[in-house]
Formats: structure tokens, C-alpha cells, sequence
């Protein structure tokens, strides 16, 4: 690309944050896309015995700012096997370890698992509630009731741990009032974070050729888009700020986690399918069960694909997720992380988006406006420069909070 140019050294990171994959579920929900399903007793403990040899993989001396445990649903592992996973993690646990997160089913998140979550170190708790509506969580394939939603969030509290919820908003057959009512059942259990995503229909699930069939009572666009909006108004309106796209956080309880993530910052992994991000490599594990011990037990790295990322690629990513963050994009943050003056980079692509309102500069840091907010990954689109193919999915595990 004509004129665009390294300003400085790029700043080499090392990793502060570590993902594990737990990829066991009681049943796998309509909408899911994820490597999950259900096991048997053996087939998870020998799963937690193959995590081992891959976290000895791992550099001895790496402490984790933050933990994230996700799934699948990492509360079906029993109270035993729960703290097999402990001991597997302590090694990377210590005193600069900042948050500690599990995901949970609230069907399955028992006070014996929740107890067990917080010996092993667990600060946090992300729990995927989707819809407090009885007709909306059989549609979504979802094992628990309402009832189960408020139980676990109480006995997370009790605990004194971090509570996430997850809401699901424009599935079929939702309504405004039924919105309003997921929205009053959610801010009547007081989480210190909440995750709102829009259905995705990802191919392969059982929602995405029910769609394709036409069998299904479609949310429209213009409703999602109110539906958007209202989410956003009540939150804030209950006191939560919107610090990314789909999340939304009570004063310093953001997730630092999904923020590594969204800065495009370096951090290892463990597990099936599990994609790990370290020095401009990204690697992604083999989605295989069988292969994954296979390879392990040989004393391999059990990994599917690599991905170098230097230069423009990562340039392009770094923009790509920060921009998702409200906080938005610091020039001398980029420069200093990747190495490229943002103006430069940019060039002639911003003007048109900042007087369409869709952006916002104040020549220290370019931010979405709020109303580009529901739209930014199509802004993304065009800030990407020509010379690089946009790529088909978000990178890293941005998405990890609202499986469980």
C-alpha cells in the first residue's frame, strides 16, 4: 500500500491471559456453532487428563492476568473433575491474577459446582440465561427454566463471585414485550455485567435450516435494530455502561478477559478447538477429541491450523476489534502496538464516515458513535484496506461469554 509505513517499532507483548476450552454440554443448544457435546464420565476425565500434557506445553514461568474456563459448559464437570481442572491451572494462577472466569449452564451451575468453581480461584461467573420466556428457551434448546436462572444467580452472589448474564435478543418468535420482560426478570437479579447478543443463525445448527426451510417466525430487521435500541436505553437507564458492542458493565466490573481480546493482545490457550494468539501467531487446536489426546500423548502440539499476523494483518485486526470498544482507538496506543500511524493507515476512507455520524475523532482517539454502535463491524469493512481480504469471522474467542 502506496504511503503506509512502520512510525516505530512495534511493541512485542507478551501473553497475559489464558483460555481453556471445556467442550462437554448436557445437550447442544439449537443455535450453537461451538465444539461441544455430551460425554460420559470417562470420556471427560480422560479429556482433563489430555488438557494436562498440553498446559506442561505451556512456558513454566507464565502467570495469567485473567482466566477464562469456557464451553461448552464447563459447569456440567462434576465437583471432583472440577477440581482435577484446578490443579491443572494452579501453575498459571498466582498473585497477579486479576480475574478468574467460568462459564455456566444455569441447569447445571448446583452450589456444589459453584462452590467448587471458587476453591480452584474462580472470581467470576458468566452465566448464559438467553431468555427468562418459557417458549423462547425451548426454541433456543435450552436445558434450563427461568427459576434455575435466579437459583444459580443468588448462589453466585451468596458466594461473593462476579455474576455475567447473557441475554439473547431478536430469536424467533420474540416480541417486544417479551423483550421487556427478559429485560425486567435480568435487572431484578442485579449482575454486575450483562452480555446482549443478537441471534447469529450459523450454519449447521438446527436454527439455520429451520430458517432456510421457512419454518421459523422470523425477528425482522427493523425490530432487531429496536430491539437493539431498547436494550441499550434500559441498560442504561439501570445504571451500565455499554464498554463494547454486546456488553455491558456496573463501574469497574468490565470483563478484562474479553478485553485482551478486543485490544488484539497475546494469549495462550488449552483445549479442543481452542485458538490461541502469541506473537503474531494464531493458532487453532484440533476440533478432533480422539486427535486432540492423540497428538498430546505423542508429545505434539495438537494443532489444526497456524496463522502468521505481522504487518498490515495485524494492523487491520488490532483496528478491526478495538474498534468494537467505546472507549475507542488511541493513536499513540495503535502506533505503539502495531507500529503504524492510524491517520496514515486509514487515509482517505475515514472522512466519509466520520460526516456520516458513523464515527467519531477528536484527533486523540477515533470511537463508533453510538449510533454506528450496532453497525460496527460493517464499519470495519470499510476502514479495512483494499490490499487485505476481510476475513469471514471475528478472530480470537470474542464470543466466548453466551454459550454456556
Amino acid at each position: 500500500m502506496s504511503g503506509l509505513f512502520p512510525r516505530a517499532q512495534r511493541r512485542a507483548r507478551e501473553p497475559e491471559a489464558l483460555y481453556v476450552h471445556i467442550p462437554f454440554c448436557v445437550r447442544k443448544c439449537s443455535y450453537c456453532d461451538f465444539v461441544s457435546g455430551p460425554a460420559a464420565t470417562a470420556r471427560r476425565r480422560s479429556y482433563l487428563e489430555d488438557l494436562a500434557l498440553e498446559a506442561a506445553q505451556l512456558p513454566q514461568e507464565f502467570v495469567a492476568r485473567t482466566v477464562f474456563v469456557g464451553g461448552g459448559t464447563p459447569s456440567m464437570l462434576l465437583p471432583a473433575e472440577i477440581a482435577r481442572l484446578g490443579e491443572i491451572l494452579q501453575p498459571f494462577i498466582g498473585e497477579a491474577s486479576e480475574e478468574v472466569s467460568f462459564e455456566g449452564n444455569p441447569g447445571t451451575l448446583s452450589r456444589e459446582r459453584l462452590e467448587a468453581f471458587q476453591r480452584v480461584g474462580a472470581t467470576r461467573v458468566s452465566m448464559g440465561a438467553q431468555t427468562f420466556d418459557p417458549a423462547g428457551l425451548q426454541r433456543l434448546g435450552r436445558i434450563h427454566s427461568a427459576e434455575d436462572v435466579e437459583r444459580a444467580a443468588r448462589e453466585v452472589q451468596r458466594l461473593g463471585m462476579a455474576l455475567n448474564i447473557d441475554l439473547i435478543y431478536g430469536y424467533p418468535g420474540q416480541t417486544a414485550a417479551s423483550l421487556e420482560y427478559d429485560l425486567d426478570c435480568m435487572l431484578g437479579l442485579d449482575p454486575g455485567h450483562i452480555s446482549a447478543y443478537c441471534l447469529i443463525y450459523e450454519p449447521g445448527t438446527p436454527l439455520f435450516a429451520a430458517r432456510a426451510a421457512g419454518k421459523l417466525p422470523l425477528v425482522g430487521d427493523e425490530q432487531q435494530d429496536a430491539m437493539y435500541a431498547r436494550v441499550r436505553a434500559r441498560l442504561r437507564e439501570a445504571g451500565y455502561e455499554q464498554y463494547e458492542v454486546s456488553n455491558y458493565a456496573r463501574p469497574g466490573k468490565e470483563c478484562l478477559h474479553n478485553l485482551i481480546y478486543w485490544r488484539n493482545e497475546a494469549y495462550h490457550a488449552l483445549g479442543v478447538s481452542a485458538t490461541s494468539f502469541v506473537d503474531g501467531e494464531r493458532a487453532t487446536r484440533i476440533s478432533s477429541l480422539d486427535a486432540y489426546g492423540a497428538e498430546l500423548r505423542q508429545g505434539r502440539q495438537p494443532l489444526e491450523r497456524k496463522e502468521s499476523l505481522r504487518g498490515l494483518e495485524e494492523a487491520a485486526e488490532t483496528l478491526m476489534l478495538a474498534l468494537r470498544l467505546r472507549s475507542g482507538v488511541e493513536r499513540g496506543w495503535f502506533a505503539e502496538r502495531t507500529g503504524f500511524d492510524l491517520d496514515q493507515f486509514v487515509g482517505e476512507r475515514l472522512a466519509p464516515l466520520i460526516e456520516g455520524g458513523w464515527l467519531e475523532d477528536d484527533g486523540q482517539v477515533l470511537r463508533v458513535s453510538p449510533q454506528g454502535m450496532f453497525v460496527a463491524d460493517t464499519l470495519t469493512t470499510q476502514l479495512w484496506p483494499d490490499t487485505l481480504a476481510f476475513p469471514e469471522a471475528s478472530t480470537g474467542r470474542v464470543a466466548a461469554e453466551g454459550n454456556s
